[in-house]
């Protein structure tokens, strides 16, 4: 068979055989943070509709999420940050 992405599948996995990935030692000071700290997620809401139970028989139809935000008259928006975890695409209006 040959699926879409397989065989990119197949180099990644030969590229990683070459080294003794069992030896690496992670290196946290090679990394950082190029703005501000982690987003917190104390406060995430799920946007998702109740139905079934996902973890056995998820549906294979597209979904469209939607969530609307009213924000006080009085108040203005200095900063925001949406945060998503999708396997496809994501559109933010």
């Amino acid at each position: 068979m040959n699926f879409p992405g397989s065989r990119q599948v197949t180099l990644g996995k030969r590229l990683i055989e070459q080294y003794p990935w069992q030896r690496f030692t992670p290196h946290p000071e090679w990394a950082e943070f190029a703005g501000e700290s982690a987003p917190r997620l104390d406060r995430a809401q799920w946007i998702w509709f109740p139905e079934g139970n996902p973890a056995q028989d998820a549906p294979t139809e597209k979904r469209f999420l939607r969530k609307c935000f009213l924000l006080p008259a009085d108040k203005r928006v200095v900063s925001a940050v949406c945060s998503s975890l999708l396997t496809t695409l994501f559109r933010l209006h």
